[in-house]
């Protein structure tokens, strides 16, 4: 109950503050019917003994990267099933008119963590095979292929597979696209380029600015899905010619550059951060105290 009254009675996300985006109303409406209770967040974070000390931190956030997959698919999609996604149900989401957005199908697929399926309608639109209703106006055959292998790579990093490396000619084309894409398009291009290592600054462990634009039109789960993805596939990477983005990077840019007053659900960053012993001091100042002790008695 008290996990619950953390997210809101509807249990919905909470986007950043300030944003007021076309597709807010949207996501809330849907994610108040969400079939994964507050409470998974913490048991994703532990193992069968209630404790971390046997369970490695790149476990811990795969684990934590499904959880937010999976929320985001029963929220957004209706869809609390495992595997392949329905291409009916994203369709029902994305609610466009006229043709369907590729980028906005790929999108949800990755969000719900079905790369398979996103590799599949690119594949087609490369060679030319896609169904007819699918709008592949902005769909460059250099840039598909690029695509396509980038996600490879991906998948092969989240079976296990790697480390696999993106070359540099397919990563530069998906970087130039970043600047004349909009919307969906965009934010899969910044999320593929992330997480094949690009867009950070030479040894800073940083985005540059134009990659961290995009975090405006962002809600809260959206982003630390995004970061903690950047987080893993750096953990099956080796590179001499930059720092890894790491877990304590992404817990200073939560706590530095949000804080605490850009959004109610603080507590579940911090959590999704691995930063306990943060959230435990945050339920304190909020007023939460008994709420903190006895969290911390479930912790110990």
């Amino acid at each position: 109950e008290f996990l619950q009254s953390l997210v809101g009675e509807s249990g919905h996300a909470t986007s950043v503050h300030g944003y007021n985006g076309p597709s807010q109303s949207a996501y809330l409406t849907k994610r108040k019917d969400c079939r994964n209770k507050p409470e998974d967040l913490v048991f994703v974070t532990l193992d069968e003994e209630g404790g971390m000390g046997r369970v490695q931190q790149n476990s811990i956030i795969e684990r934590n990267i499904r959880y937010l997959e999976k929320s985001w698919r029963a929220a957004c999609l209706d869809d609390d099933s495992d595997g392949i996604v329905p291409q009916d149900k994203i369709v029902t989401y994305l609610n466009s008119p006229g043709k369907r957005d590729p980028w906005g199908m790929v999108y949800c697929y990755l969000r719900c963590g079905d790369v398979t399926s996103a590799i599949a309608l690119m594949d087609k639109i490369k060679l030319h095979q896609a169904d007819t209703n699918i709008d592949t106006r902005y769909c460059s055959d250099d840039e598909m292929g690029a695509v396509v292998t980038a996600l490879m790579v991906w998948k092969a990093k989240r079976e296990g597979r790697g480390p696999a490396v993106l070359e540099e000619k397919h990563m530069k084309q998906i970087e130039e696209g970043i600047n004349q894409a909009r919307d969906y398009k965009k934010a899969v291009l910044i999320y593929i380029c992330q997480i094949n290592g690009g867009g950070r600054q030479t040894n800073t462990g940083t985005m540059p600015k134009q990659l961290k634009s995009i975090e405006k039109e962002m809600h809260v789960e959206d982003i630390m899905w995004r970061h903690l993805c950047v987080i893993f596939a750096d953990k099956r990477t080796v590179s001499e010619s930059r720092e890894p983005f790491t877990l304590a990077d992404l817990a200073n840019l939560m706590t530095n550059h949000y804080g605490p007053d850009q959004f109610p659900n603080y507590f579940m960053v911090l959590l999704l951060c691995l930063k306990f012993e943060d959230a435990l001091a945050h339920l304190y100042v909020i007023g939460r105290r008994m709420d903190a002790i006895h969290f911390a008695i479930a912790l110990d």
